[in-house]
């Protein structure tokens, strides 16, 4: 067999071999670990990103019922967007500026001005006024709300009767 010395040498070196095995293998674990940890963290603690967004009417600061219905000519009211994250919770943060149309190019039904969008009542009818804009991840998002116009006609009223014998 192995004298004392030797028998002691072998076992440093077993015990050395064993540490630097375990040191690395601890070291490539963590690594792993860490690895794990991160992409865990992600998905339970995602990014919220802006992911559908909705045209609301108001008139002044008073919320309006979708879809907007105006019943006399010149009454106005203002498109505005909302946002939701992808969880469907209300967006918080900071909505990109809009591109706002309305299909009634001709201003038959409304009058509408895309830069501050207002939307003027012109005659009876529907128009559909849609908001388009690009999210900070490049996704295009899109809504379009309708708005009808339905002022009321005032039946006729008999004011005078004139009778002709002839």
């Amino acid at each position: 067999m192995f004298g004392h010395d030797e028998e002691l040498e072998r076992i440093r070196h077993l015990l050395e071999a064993v540490i630097y095995n375990t040191s690395a293998f601890q070291q490539e674990n963590r690594d792993r670990f860490a690895r794990i940890e991160h992409e865990l963290h992600h998905l339970l603690h995602p990014k919220k990103r802006l992911s559908t967004i909705h045209i609301k009417f108001r008139k002044g600061h008073k919320p309006m019922a979708v879809p907007a219905v105006l019943t006399q000519v010149g009454q106005t009211v203002t498109a505005v967007v909302t946002g939701s994250d992808q969880f469907g919770n209300p967006w918080t943060g900071a909505i990109p500026t809009p591109t706002f149309t309305s299909d009634d190019t001709s201003s038959a039904v409304v009058s509408f001005d895309p830069s501050t969008g207002v939307v003027t009542a012109v005659a009876n009818g529907t128009a559909n006024i849609t908001a388009s804009l690009t999210t900070a991840e490049n996704k295009s998002l899109t809504d379009t709300e309708a708005v009808i116009v339905n002022i009321p006609v005032e039946a006729p009223v008999l004011s005078a009767i004139r009778v002709d014998f002839q």
